[in-house]
């Protein structure tokens, strides 16, 4: 088929015009809604709105809960407690929005009063939990954040290494358990950390080379017996913090948490300097037991350092026991004086041999005490070493021996002074016999001289000065005195008529020889005023204990004696009078001793008329007049002589013989190792005492001279442990960690490396929306099902109508 002109055919498509205006021009059929189904529509689209801001609000709950749980689980934390507390605002900040818009969209659907009324409770308590978060967060100052966890650190480990670290618990010592845990540590610090390794002593505060070196500090600590509290150690470390270009610095303290670790004076300030360092992130690690058992000799005690010929030796001590009940055998051992030296063999010391004196059974209560008392005879001229010796094994067994030295010397000699009508023949015959004296068994050796020659005497010859009934001497003879015994002398004062004017006399008090100004005589007018010595627990009263018998005292009545006023601190009264006023007074002056006795022991009674000051030397049988007048001098002599007995880490100082010898002199330490010393001025000082035990000096060519011996102090043996209250005054409260084991270490690790754990609060948030869901479920879902019953009934009703 052929057209002619096709394009015109494209008009006939205009034939669909008038189609188009029929549908459009078509009547559209009129919808009446009748008012009932208005109603219900409209009731239904309500209830559309209403059910689908119920099921968004659910949701929404259930959203935040399904989060809440995730990042829980992912255990988010922050590098410091400042920035924790912003974050927990955050949170808080974004619950309260939550919550708030919960509460406005229940107003303005006008919900249920008991929901309304519990969002609204719940939406006041956190606009105050956000208030006081604002203000607790605004108002701390924390360190910090310290970022990645495994970032490198400046790591400084303080040890305690007193010897209370020996103490084995589950067989090991509390030492062990330091370095035990220390080597753990290292390991497992982060990378190119830096570590020091520091001990009580601080001897040395570096940063080791690696991790390696740091290992070989570990594994070389020792206990040291001298050891000092650790809080100079850790000022140290603290400084040696501060060296370290490391963002984060650690400091731990290996300790058995005891008082006497932390007794130092400078503990106090620790708190003061942690304030000034709060990126130093402080771990005290508590190797300590909790409940110790250990058996312990207290410091010997010794009559005297050195005896006379035929003394009699007194040692005390006290056995402690630290926990329950317990019995123990406390044995003496003794070496013959002079012996030769010991010899090392294979690392043992061999010889001479130490015999057993003696041995004693003790029953203890519970963390009882009890005083122990030995009186070994037969004691030759030369140097005694000993120890006493705990039998049997306990926790802490470097308090079980006690080492002690004394002397067995010629007489003493002993200078006596007597005043105008005094009579020392008494005094005299009293401390050497004549009979002793001839066949050379006197203690003394006495020279008398009237009280107006003590100034020319040579004072420093004797080994005690004695004034019987003196007057009232020149200044510089008080002087003379003075400096005598500040040097390390013995003076007996024994008062009597002389001391008149009081006044003239209490010039001595200016000297400071009298531990108190005269104040008047007191007389008695009967025989009822006597010694009367008390509890009698002074050394210079051991004789007397020992005896056995009661010392009549009231058979030597004292009918006058000097009162004097109110004493020094430090004086101690040895015996006293019935009457309540001090008989003999004991008072410490520089290195030496006093003894003040108020009443004289040399008033002669057979003068015509004059009446005795006391009955003491000439009444009948006057054996404890005897007994009094030797101790007082072997007690006044002993302490002016060469001290023999240290505590570990002091300087022993001691006398050469004779000026004859050599100024070179070699020491044998306990351990084996020979020492040389040299002499000057007549003295011979060893600084190295830091080991227990004994030490032994002779001359060049080993011939034995003398010794001394030397044990750790009372206070490094002692577990009393610290309470927790004690150690916030000394480390601050909260600017510390406690830890006892590697797990805790790790949890205190991560809290402060990691920093603040926000776990915790994303599961109170996660209980928060579960509830709030739980409650806006139970109550929708009723609701809803309340509401699409209500629909029903309603188009129910509808259809009823416009049938």
């Amino acid at each position: 088929m052929v057209f002619v002109n096709l394009t015109l055919l494209i008009g006939g498509l205009l034939a669909g015009i008038p189609i188009v205006l029929h549908l459009v021009m078509r009547q559209q059929p009129r919808h009446l809604v009748f008012p009932a189904i208005r109603f219900v529509h409209q009731r239904r689209q309500s209830n559309q709105r209403r059910l689908r801001l119920r099921h968004w609000m659910l949701l929404l709950l259930r959203c935040l809960a399904i989060a809440a749980l995730a990042a829980g689980l992912a255990r988010p934390s922050v590098g410091s407690a400042d920035v924790g507390n912003w974050l927990v605002v955050g949170v808080l900040l974004a619950m309260l929005l939550v919550v708030g818009v919960l509460f406005a969209l229940s107003i303005v659907e006008s919900l249920s009063r008991w929901i309304v009324s519990g969002l609204g409770g719940l939406t006041v308590l956190l606009v105050i939990a956000l208030i006081v978060m604002v203000l607790g967060a605004a108002g701390f100052e924390g360190g910090r954040q310290i970022g990645n966890q495994q970032a490198p650190v400046a790591a400084v480990m303080v040890f305690d290494t007193s010897p209370r670290m020996t103490l084995r618990h589950q067989n090991q010592s509390r030492i062990e358990a330091s370095q035990e845990l220390a080597r753990w540590l290292v390991a497992q610090l982060p990378n190119d950390s830096d570590v020091a390794v520091i001990d009580s002593r601080a001897s040395v505060a570096a940063f080791a080379v690696d991790r390696r070196a740091a290992l070989k500090g570990v594994a070389a600590l020792q206990i040291a017996t001298s050891a000092p509290p650790i809080d100079e150690a850790i000022r140290a470390a603290l400084d040696l913090t501060q060296t370290s270009d490391q963002d984060r610095k650690e400091l731990y303290i290996f300790t058995d948490q005891t008082e006497q670790a932390w007794s130092g004076s400078g503990a106090a300030s620790l708190a003061t300097r942690l304030e000034q360092l709060p990126d130093v992130q402080v771990y005290v690690v508590d190797v300590g037991v909790e409940s110790p058992l250990n058996f312990a000799l207290g410091d010997v005690r010794l009559s005297a350092q050195a005896l006379p010929p035929g003394g009699q030796l007194q040692i005390q001590t006290e056995l402690t026991h630290v926990g329950p009940g317990g019995e123990r055998v406390v044995e003496l051992y003794l070496q013959q004086p002079d012996a030769e030296p010991p010899v090392l063999v294979d690392g043992t010391l061999e010889g001479p041999d130490f015999r057993l004196a003696d041995r004693t059974q003790i029953e203890l209560p519970e963390n009882g005490a009890e005083i122990i008392e030995f009186r070994p005879g037969g004691l030759e001229l030369g140097t005694h070493h000993g120890w006493l010796q705990v039998v049997g094994q306990d926790g802490l067994e470097i308090d079980d021996r006690r080492h002690f030295t004394f002397a067995v010397k010629e007489a003493w000699p002993i200078l006596v002074a007597h005043g105008p009508g005094a009579s020392p023949q008494m005094f005299v015959e009293a401390l050497a016999p004549l009979e002793f004296r001839e066949t050379g068994q006197a203690r003394f050796e006495c020279k008398v001289v009237a009280t107006d020659l003590l100034a020319a005497q040579e004072l420093d010859a004797y080994a005690a000065v004695c004034l019987l009934d003196p007057p009232p001497l020149d200044l510089a003879t008080w002087e003379l005195l003075r400096d005598y015994v500040s040097g390390g002398g013995g003076l007996a004062i024994c008062l009597g008529r002389n001391a008149v004017p009081i006044d003239q006399f209490n010039e001595v008090v200016k000297v400071n020889l009298l531990p108190g100004s005269l104040v008047r005589q007191w007389r008695t007018t009967g025989q009822d005023v006597y010694l009367d010595p008390r509890s009698g627990e002074h050394m210079l009263l051991a004789r007397f204990r020992s005896i056995g018998t009661t010392v009549p005292w009231h058979a030597f009545p004292v009918l006058r004696h000097w009162q004097l006023d109110e004493l020094a601190e430090d004086a101690v009264v040895v015996l006293g009078y019935g009457n309540g006023q001090p008989a003999m007074i004991e008072w410490p002056v520089g290195q030496g001793t006093v003894l003040t006795m108020t009443t004289p022991l040399s008033d002669p009674g057979n003068l015509e008329g004059r009446l005795p000051w006391n009955l003491l030397p000439i009444g009948r049988e006057p054996w404890p007049f005897l007994i009094l007048a030797n101790e007082m001098m072997v007690y006044l002599a002993a302490s002016g002589q060469t001290r023999l007995n240290y505590l570990a880490g002091e300087t022993a100082t001691l006398n050469k013989l004779s000026t004859a010898e050599s100024d070179r002199y070699l020491v044998l330490t306990p351990h084996g190792n020979w020492e040389d010393v040299l002499a000057a001025r007549n003295q011979i000082s060893v600084r190295f005492t830091d080991s227990v035990g004994v030490y032994r000096l002779v001359t060049e060519d080993k011939a034995p001279t003398t010794g001394f011996s030397v044990n750790i102090p009372l206070t490094a043996s002692d577990l009393q442990r610290l309470p927790v209250e004690q150690l916030d005054e000394r480390l601050g409260v909260g600017r510390y960690r406690i830890a006892r084991n590697r797990e805790q270490i790790v949890r205190d690790q991560g809290e402060s490396r990691v920093g603040r754990e926000i776990y915790p609060l994303l599961m109170l948030v996660l209980a928060l929306v579960l509830g709030l869901e739980h409650l806006l479920a139970n109550r929708f879902y009723g609701k809803e099902a309340g509401a699409r019953a209500m629909d029903k009934d309603s188009m129910r009703e509808a259809g009823n109508l416009s049938g």
